[in-house]
């Protein structure tokens, strides 16, 4: 009766590890690949070999003693490629990352029994980031800024960063450069930037920006006020005026006032002046829109009515 030989290895706060090292039978005998059949020496079995370790690690065996008469050899085993070295020092490699190593002694006695001791399992990791850091924003949250994700120090040399803007924790679609000039979609909601940094031999780690809040709407701006051009303003002339200067691509709205007070359906650029205009003051009250931006309202001097 054949039975999988595995090995458990577990602590607190950590994911339990099962690794297969061979078979081995009801009658404690085992089989690993490439060499012969023997018996398991349980009681002689080793220890861990230490921590996890990183592409660049010399793992040295820690060696048992046997009888004087048994002939040892050792080898290092691999939960991939098998016996990857019959050495007592291993070098992790990067190709490595993912396996998980064993130290195997041979034990052969003088009249050709075989034994082996088997060590615990050490499994081969990625090295990580330690002196990462959450990207930094530079710009302001308003609507047509262009913001810029920067690093406060590099995570390690040679790393390589990837950019994507976030609006509410999700992805804005392309939007993967150091870079991003705020639209009208993200007004109201709220922008982040992650950074991702990758290299050979490293687990791939991203960070977010801390900063990120609120996109604002824009402010809207007039360099010249409305005036009303028409010199001479009598009952029955059509008075004309100047919009002034806006912002590129507002929208307009108008509102004739007499002594400030809004003339109930005067709504043209142009006004018609009645006798109910007679000896009072009349002025244009303009309301400049657009999309993603604060409403702003400009008012012409006043011109009198003969």
């Amino acid at each position: 009766m054949n039975l999988q030989f595995r090995a458990h290895q577990s602590a607190e706060g950590y994911q339990t590890q099962i690794t297969s090292v061979g078979t081995m039978t009801a009658s404690n005998s085992v089989s690993l690949p490439g060499y012969s059949a023997g018996s398991l020496d349980v009681a002689n079995s080793f220890g861990s070999l230490g921590v996890m370790n990183t592409p660049g690690t010399r793992l040295s065996a820690i060696k048992t003693q046997w009888s004087p008469n048994v002939r040892v050899s050792g080898f290092w085993l691999s939960s991939e490629g098998g016996a990857v070295s019959t050495k007592s020092l291993y070098t992790i490699s990067l190709a490595d990352v993912g396996s998980t190593f064993r130290y195997v002694e041979v034990g052969v006695a003088p009249g050709g029994s075989v034994s082996y001791r088997i060590s615990s399992p050490l499994a081969a990791k990625a090295n990580t980031f330690d002196n990462s850091n959450s990207p930094q924003i530079s710009g302001t949250l308003v609507i047509g800024s262009k913001l810029k994700a920067s690093l406060e120090s590099n995570w390690a040399p040679g790393v390589k960063y990837s950019y994507q803007w976030l609006m509410n924790g999700e992805a804005i679609p392309g939007e993967r450069t150091a870079s991003y000039t705020l639209g009208l979609n993200q007004v109201g909601n709220d922008v982040n930037v992650r950074v991702c940094g990758s290299k050979t031999g490293y687990e791939t780690k991203c960070e977010i920006s801390q900063q990120g809040g609120l996109v604002a709407k824009g402010t809207l701006v007039s360099t010249t006020s409305p005036v009303i051009t028409t010199t001479s303003v009598k009952v029955g002339t059509l008075v004309k005026a100047n919009t002034g200067k806006w912002s590129a691509g507002a929208a307009f709205t108008f509102k004739w006032l007499r002594d400030g007070v809004e003339i109930a359906g005067a709504t043209q650029v142009t006004y018609l002046v009645t006798k109910d205009d007679s000896r009072h003051n009349l002025s244009l009250q303009v309301t400049a829109s657009k999309a993603g931006y604060s409403d702003l309202t400009k008012v012409s001097a006043p011109k009198s009515v003969n």
